[in-house]
């Protein structure tokens, strides 16, 4: 049940960030023709692709593994597998929060870290409207699977 339910609850999950990722910069965006893509406009000051991109998908990310752990919790209690894991009996604030916070703050430092080695080989410039939303679907896309992959398996692990 374990790898079953990880990977039945990471892709949708990634999949629905991913879409509304790219659906929330392409209206924040859509006052504009082109938009730069760099990670030195990396604020939310002025509306740039990889600040809003990557901050809203550590927010959906949040809400995601929130939604998901409340259906693994139910999931497991429908099932009678008290024995799998202790966590599982645990409220999602205080004690998975800080699981998944450490493993989104984990992904998002990662994928900043690659796209600024990519951005030293391959000089990015201004990018389209479609390409600025299919570029922060894509970031959340990756972000919210890492950070849920590696919360669930930390969760229905045995050692913590």
């Amino acid at each position: 049940m374990r790898q079953k339910y990880i990977i039945g609850s990471v892709i949708p999950f990634s999949l629905g960030s991913m879409i509304i990722n790219g659906l929330i910069v392409y209206f924040i965006m859509y006052s504009r023709n082109q938009t730069e893509f760099s990670l030195e406009s990396i604020s939310l000051q002025n509306n740039s692709l990889l600040g809003i991109s990557l901050y809203i998908a550590l927010i959906l990310t949040i809400l995601f593994a929130s939604i998901s752990f409340s259906l693994l919790k139910n999931a497991v209690m429908k099932a009678d597998n008290f024995q799998s894991a202790p966590l599982l009996f645990k409220s999602f604030w205080p004690d998975v929060f800080v699981i998944v916070l450490r493993n989104a703050i984990f992904s998002f430092g990662l994928l900043v870290l690659v796209i600024e080695l990519i951005q030293t080989q391959i000089h990015f410039g201004i990018v389209g409207l479609v390409s600025a939303s299919v570029i922060s679907g894509f970031l959340s896309f990756i972000i919210t699977g890492i950070t849920l992959n590696t919360t669930f398996d930390s969760i229905l692990s045995k050692n913590l």
